[in-house]
């Protein structure tokens, strides 16, 4: 089956994402991608980001989501120091190829709580149709 395909080169490119340092140039977003019989729901974590700083785009089978965080201060009291430094800061971008072809004009996506969610409805003729059985001919 074909997400099966997807499922395992998408996992490859993970892993090698994550193996992968982070800087502040960029670093990696969680996802999941959820995949029904009409559609493909993609979910990425994105805290602290804002909708504005968030760019998805499909060319041909492959969406791109990408985007910045910022900081929101920038430490100018000399008499603070940052102890413990975890939260990610700058550039991402993810690229998914998706396994059949998308209704590009239908993509919906929503940004709540710091979770992105794309919802990816697959093309009529990527969907599967049931064939009726007819009697043989008389």
């Amino acid at each position: 089956m074909a997400s099966e395909l997807w499922r395992d080169m998408d996992k490859m490119f993970n892993d090698f994402t994550v193996a992968l340092p982070t800087t502040e140039e960029s670093y990696a977003v969680a996802s999941e991608v959820v995949e029904a019989d009409e559609h493909f729901i993609l979910s990425l974590d994105m805290p602290g980001l804002k909708k504005e700083d968030i760019k998805i785009e499909l060319h041909g089978n492959t969406l791109t989501v990408s985007g910045e965080r910022k900081r929101e201060r920038e430490n100018t009291d000399q008499t603070q120091n940052v102890i413990r430094a975890e939260k990610f800061f700058g550039a991402f971008k993810r690229s998914y190829t998706l396994p059949v072809s998308i209704e590009d004009t239908k993509i919906v996506a929503h940004y709540k709580d710091g979770v992105l969610e794309v919802f990816l409805p697959k093309a009529q003729s990527a969907q599967p149709r049931k064939i009726e059985v007819q009697s043989g001919k008389t």
